[in-house]
């Protein structure tokens, strides 16, 4: 369960700021569960007649857990359903903390683990734009924002409904696509990719992590920054695609981070975060953070 004062919960201290917390890890899984995954990945995408999630001239097919046909499509192949669930077990979520213990500490966040449930949905976060659903979830925030009635009304949410949440997105991305620089939605913990398949050289597509430090909204960090401070950021880290390597990053409002364009060849991954829907900034800092 969340702490009685949750925001606590994950602190950012000013000093540590301008750097993402990155975890690499080469055998995270199991070789013969990822070469099976691989396999299958090429008739599984055909078999999905929704695809979820369409961008850059759709150079990106993605299959999320949040879409309405994803149990019926993930069970279509046994192998990439059998990580999926993984993925989304309380057994997953622990074994990824502790795998970050360190990148916690050097960034100098303390966390106090909420309760996890692989089935928490939050229906007004996801709700339909304009629809009623979602004008609640808008109404929620107000709600929490008010003076000393909001700091009650989002405790007693906590309790009834503050859990962690996985989100497990299965996807190819192909030539052409690319992702600008920026950071995770704000109610997101942690995030995660999973390479289900090596990229030829020259491909790119490599993730990379930058630095935010000396940017010029650092009191007010924005999820996509201005371009004058993209062009002054510093690459800290550049992941290339390869078989079984998995990346573990901590969402804060400066994990800036973005997808290199692929030039060839396709990328297989399994993507998955680890969420607290109900809260509109998970983070407390000692400076202003933007909520979006």
């Amino acid at each position: 369960m969340l702490g009685k004062d949750s925001k606590k919960n994950i602190q950012f201290p000013e000093q540590k700021q301008g750097t993402p917390s990155v975890v690499v890890l080469e055998d995270f899984f199991n070789e013969e569960f990822i070469r099976e995954a691989n396999n299958d990945f090429e008739e599984f995408i055909k078999k999905s007649s929704e695809v979820d999630f369409l961008s850059f001239g759709e150079t990106r097919k993605n299959l999320s857990s949040r879409g309405s046909i994803y149990e019926e499509i993930v069970k279509s192949s046994k192998s990439i359903n059998k990580i999926c669930e993984y993925i989304k077990s309380e057994e997953f979520f622990k074994k990824c903390i502790e795998n970050s213990t360190e990148a916690f500490k050097k960034k100098g966040l303390k966390i106090k683990i909420p309760k996890f449930n692989q089935n928490s949905f939050d229906s007004l976060r996801f709700a339909k734009k304009f629809s009623i659903l979602w004008a609640l979830n808008k109404l929620r925030f107000v709600l929490f924002r008010i003076p000393f009635f909001g700091d009650l009304f989002e405790r007693l949410s906590l309790s009834i409904f503050g859990n962690v949440a996985p989100t497990v997105d299965v996807a190819q991305s192909a030539m052409g696509y690319e992702v600008g620089m920026h950071t995770d939605s704000r109610f997101k913990l942690m995030a995660g990719i999973i390479y289900l398949n090596t990229t030829k050289n020259g491909s790119d597509g490599e993730t990379e992590f930058w630095s935010s430090e000396g940017l010029s909204n650092i009191e007010n960090q924005k999820r996509y920054p201005d371009k004058d401070d993209i062009n002054s950021s510093k690459l800290l880290m550049s992941v290339k695609p390869k078989a079984g390597r998995t990346v573990l990053f901590i969402n804060s409002n400066d994990a800036y981070h973005s997808v290199k364009k692929f030039k060839g060849d396709k990328r297989n991954i399994i993507y998955f975060s680890f969420s607290v829907p109900i809260l509109d900034n998970i983070w407390k800092t000692d400076f202003k953070v933007k909520s979006l």
